[in-house]
């Protein structure tokens, strides 16, 4: 298996079923197909589904799940993740690409308005991701480029643990 499969299951023999929530932030390239690419050929691994990360997180037993995608066409996620135990965010729909993929950027489009400026200002996850995504609009639109449009799929068992969270946060 993958060092992703192996982690997974690590973490999940380790948490807390009915109480932690996992937070997974994957980022690569995408392709058309969904997949995330994962380029290191010597040591044989596979590009990344949907489906593999779906079923390497049912069988490590992990409940509650954030995930959060970073790739073009990572909206594929969106259909395979999405259930009342999981809050699935990409940075983009199934069909378009995201911004900002290049070797000298710190940041994506996604990354530098979700994580560096949203997240990092204290918001919520949901109000956090709203920000974002008018932020990557407007850059989007003074740029000339097709919307990204990225994806936030919440279920009601996570947004439940997710309050319980924060409301026993010090």
């Amino acid at each position: 298996g993958s060092n992703l499969d192996f982690l997974l299951r690590h973490l999940g023999q380790r948490m807390e079923r009915d109480e932690d929530i996992l937070f997974l932030f994957l980022t690569s390239h995408g392709r058309e197909d969904g997949d995330l690419v994962v380029e290191f050929a010597d040591l044989g691994l596979r590009d990344l589904s949907p489906v593999a990360l779906r079923r390497m997180l049912d069988e490590a037993g992990i409940r509650f799940r954030v995930i959060v995608v970073s790739a073009c066409f990572s909206g594929a996620f969106v259909p395979e993740l999405a259930g009342p135990d999981t809050l699935v965010i990409t940075a983009a729909a199934h069909d378009r690409s995201s911004f900002g993929c290049a070797h000298e950027n710190q940041w994506t489009y996604f990354g530098e308005a979700f994580f560096r400026d949203a997240l990092a200002g204290g918001q919520g996850l949901a109000a956090a991701f709203e920000t974002a995504r008018a932020a990557i609009e407007r850059r989007e639109r003074h740029e000339g480029k097709t919307p990204s449009r990225p994806q936030f799929v919440m279920g009601d068992a996570v947004a439940r643990q997710l309050a319980r969270w924060a409301q026993s946060r010090p």
